[in-house]
């Protein structure tokens, strides 16, 4: 399972861990520059200094409420965390737009084996 969600992603590990110390880099300069030891942090999120430690080394991979948590905290933008990571190109990531929410919609409505003819229909002029 975890494979597939690294392949899914177009990540391989040693990639996420490259994000991931980067972010606590990020972490660890805006602490800093706001004056704060990894004590004051830690204190004004819950946590152990420990913690932030492993936030900002990138042993420990922060999730999307932290980051939220931590920005409001050092008054930044989430966004800040992630700066001067290579950008994604757009054709690599597609937006789902209304139609295709819509269609994941009926889908999930429709009986079965309406979905099974449907599905192999859609495979079959979609590609592989």
């Amino acid at each position: 399972m975890v494979a597939l969600v690294f392949w899914w992603a177009g990540m391989n590990k040693e990639q996420l861990n490259t994000i991931d110390r980067h972010v606590g880099q990020r972490l660890r300069q805006a602490r800093i520059f706001r004056g704060m030891s990894q004590e004051d942090l830690a204190v004004a999120i819950g946590l152990t200094f420990q913690q932030v430690q492993k936030y900002e080394n990138g042993s420990n991979r922060l999730s999307a409420s932290r980051i939220y948590q931590i920005a409001k905290v050092l008054r930044l933008k989430p966004a800040y965390f992630f700066e001067g990571l290579p950008e994604y190109r757009d054709e690599e990531i597609e937006p789902f737009t209304a139609e295709h929410i819509r269609l994941i919609r009926y889908y999930d409505a429709a009986p079965k084996e309406v979905q099974k003819e449907f599905f192999k229909l859609i495979k079959s002029v979609g590609g592989p």
